[in-house]
């Protein structure tokens, strides 16, 4: 993704290819994921908590996609909580998703269904 881009535009990118990739998750695809994208570092501290995250709700429905830009995230509609992630060239991050990713991923499986 270009990246002199005004940051409105961005977001409309980031929304758009969120949108376009999201998908129902099974929990063996979550944990074979969190397997490859800790494989060089089990004691990472967001290890345990994605594991734990993953296995507290694989009864209910969860999301996974990614944006154009290299981020990608996991969703629970039913909780209203979810995790983003990034491994790209040298760059890796993990967090919890904001309020705004929340409430747009919400509306997003709301519209889907």
């Amino acid at each position: 993704m270009q990246t002199d881009l005004p940051y409105e535009e961005i977001l409309n990118l980031r929304r758009n290819s969120a949108a376009d990739s999201l998908r129902l998750a099974e929990a063996q695809e979550l944990e074979q994921f969190v397997n490859e994208f800790f494989v060089n570092d089990q004691e990472h501290p967001w290890h345990l908590p994605l594991k734990e995250f993953i296995q507290k709700h694989e009864d209910e429905p969860i999301y996974r996609g990614e944006t154009a830009d290299g981020y990608g995230f996991v969703f629970s509609p039913s909780a209203v909580k979810g995790i983003w992630f990034c491994n790209r060239d040298r760059a890796r991050g993990i967090g919890l998703l904001g309020p705004a990713a929340l409430d747009a991923l919400k509306r997003m499986v709301d519209t889907a269904h």
